[in-house]
């Protein structure tokens, strides 16, 4: 799938197998864990885009089946992005 980036507008391919609210969650994660330095929690992914938390479990089982993220179980915060995206 081919993405505009809005930063650089550059058009850069995405994997098709991502949809677009995985890849706008990914984006998220990744710029929450540049802002703040830890990635950030499911209510606070589930507040910044409106969606219910087993939504949010759902769309982080995706990334991880994927292959985009790596989580610890039974631990929070332990979200660690393995494949990054351009122009995030």
């Amino acid at each position: 799938m081919k993405v505009i980036c809005k930063m650089c507008d550059k058009t850069i391919e995405i994997d098709e197998n991502l949809s677009s609210k995985e890849l706008k969650i990914l984006k998220f994660i990744k710029n929450y864990a540049e802002k703040y330095d830890k990635p950030p929690s499911f209510r606070e992914i589930s507040t910044e885009y409106k969606i219910s938390l087993s939504a949010i479990d759902r769309y982080i089982y995706q990334l991880k089946e994927k292959q985009y993220i790596a989580k610890k179980p039974y631990k929070s915060r332990s979200i660690v992005i393995l494949k990054d995206i351009p122009c995030g």
